[in-house]
C-alpha cells in the first residue's frame, strides 16, 4: 500500500485554528467543574436527601455490599414499585429498623466504649 502524500496540506492555517480551539476547550473545561464552596447546612441537607452525586465536599458515605438473591430481588422490586432507587430503598429499610429499635444503637455504642475503656483488661495478653 502506497503512503499518502500530505505535502499539499496547509498546516500553518490548521495549527493556528487548532491552538485557538484547544485553548478555548481548556478554559471551558476548567470553568465547567468549578463550584462555589458548600456550607455545612447545605452539606447536611444534600446528605439527608441523597443529592450528593458529583458534589465536592458533600459526598455520601458509600459501602460495597453483597446481598442474597432473595434480598436483592426484594430491594429491586420494592424500588421499582415505589419509584425509588435501590439506594433510597435500602436507606428507608435501615431507617425504619433504626426507628423501631432506637435502644439497639445506644447499647452497641456503650459496648464499644466499654471495650475502649478496658472492659477486656482481664483477658490474658497475646503471646
Amino acid at each position: 500500500m502506497a503512503k499518502k502524500d500530505f505535502s499539499q496540506i496547509n498546516t500553518e492555517a490548521r495549527s493556528a485554528t487548532k491552538g485557538t480551539v484547544a485553548r478555548s476547550a481548556i478554559q471551558s473545561a476548567s470553568m465547567k467543574g468549578e463550584q462555589p464552596p458548600i456550607t455545612e447546612a447545605e452539606k447536611a441537607e444534600r446528605l439527608a436527601e441523597m443529592r450528593t452525586q458529583g458534589r465536592k465536599g458533600a459526598r455520601a458515605v458509600r459501602i460495597n455490599m453483597a446481598f442474597s438473591p432473595d434480598n436483592h430481588e426484594f430491594i429491586k422490586v420494592m424500588a421499582s414499585q415505589t419509584g425509588r432507587t435501590m439506594t433510597e430503598t435500602c436507606n428507608l429499610i435501615v431507617q425504619a429498623f433504626r426507628e423501631a429499635h432506637p435502644e439497639m444503637l445506644e447499647r452497641a455504642r456503650a459496648a464499644v466504649e466499654e471495650m475502649k475503656a478496658g472492659g477486656f483488661a482481664e483477658l490474658p495478653a497475646k503471646k
